[in-house]
C-alpha cells in the first residue's frame, strides 16, 4: 500500500544525508527554511519501505509574476 505523510523536518536528515550529502555531517543536512511554515515535507511508502521524502519550500521567484 502507498503512503503518504507530512513529516517534520529532522525526518528529512537521514534520507538527505544519504542522498545529497553522503559522507557529510548530519548538521549538513539541515537547510535554510526547513522549519518555516511555509516549508512542508512529505515521505512516500510502498507498504513499510520508505521510498523517497519531498521538501516543498515556499519562495518568492522573481521570474514568474505570481507571489506563490
Amino acid at each position: 500500500m502507498i503512503q503518504i505523510k507530512e513529516i517534520p523536518s529532522k525526518e528529512t536528515y537521514i534520507v538527505r544525508q544519504s542522498v545529497l550529502r553522503k559522507g557529510k555531517p548530519i548538521e549538513s543536512c539541515i537547510f535554510e527554511g526547513d522549519d518555516l511554515e511555509t516549508t512542508h515535507h512529505f515521505d512516500l511508502f510502498d507498504n513499510e519501505n520508505l521510498i523517497g521524502i519531498i521538501s516543498l519550500f515556499g519562495k518568492i521567484n522573481t521570474i514568474f509574476a505570481e507571489q506563490n
